[in-house]
């Protein structure tokens, strides 16, 4: 199921948190997600789990998300960029 274009606002090595500006009726147990960390970076395209949905203000939806069966070159891509984020703190 396509539920269209959201941003990531928190990322971390087991998952993300995404804003879904339009709400959705019925979102499926699993999405396909595609995104890049770094404009230079190589988009990834994973599997994840929806564990959380919460409502956003003024609208749309907040969804938590368990990355599955993650790529080894996905999964340091993605760890590389949260462990400079937290360096750069």
């Amino acid at each position: 199921a396509d539920i269209g274009d959201g941003r990531i606002l928190n990322v971390s090595d087991g998952g993300a948190f995404v804003a879904q500006p339009e709400p959705h009726a019925h979102l499926p147990n699993r999405l396909r997600l595609r995104f890049a960390l770094a404009e230079a970076e190589r988009p990834i395209d994973l599997t994840a789990k929806v564990v959380r949905v919460a409502a956003l203000s003024p609208h749309g939806l907040g969804v938590g998300l368990q990355f599955q069966d993650l790529e080894e070159v996905a999964a340091e891509q993605i760890h590389r960029y949260v462990l400079g984020r937290l360096l750069a703190e």
